[in-house]
């Protein structure tokens, strides 16, 4: 992707979603939800910024967001026994933290099938709920947890 490219994309994308914002009415800025989803760095990946869709291709990098740690998280609890890193890192974790996470992972599912569900419904103001509700997850209760967890398991490798 050139300079311009980039450059062009990024306009694209910041002038939607103040556009976005202002038809949704969501009160998540960019700024927050770049530096927690990372939404330049998905539509630079792309190259293209929905013109039609955009608050669908920004819930979608929300919930995938979502589900690699549900799947990280999922991994942990039930290891598969011929994937020695998770195995490893799930001997790390007690059964209490392992509970924890599947409670996180409930959470996060319901963001996951919520966003499935809006698609679906083409619900504008349920896609506004979800996107400052998975803003305030991830900020209240998800990255605190996962930094715990994240932390036992980076001591346990340090051993």
């Amino acid at each position: 992707m050139s300079n311009v490219s980039r450059e062009q994309v990024l306009r694209e994308l910041h002038d939607g979603f103040a556009a976005l914002k202002k038809e949704l009415g969501f009160k998540a800025g960019f700024e927050e939800l770049d530096r927690v989803f990372f939404l330049e760095d998905a539509v630079l990946n792309t190259g293209f910024v929905s013109r039609t869709a955009l608050s669908r291709q920004i819930c979608a990098r929300i919930a995938e967001t979502y589900m690699g740690w549900n799947n990280y998280l999922h991994g942990l609890i039930i290891s598969n026994p011929h994937y020695m890193i998770q195995v490893n890192e799930g001997k790390m974790l007690s059964d209490e933290d392992k509970k924890m996470m599947g409670k996180m992972i409930s959470e996060g599912m319901r963001f996951v099938s919520g966003n499935m569900l809006n698609g679906l419904t083409k619900d504008k103001k349920a896609e506004a709920a979800f996107i400052d509700d998975a803003l305030a997850l991830w900020g209240e209760s998800y990255r605190p947890q996962l930094a715990i967890f994240l932390s036992k398991i980076y001591a346990g490798w340090k051993k």
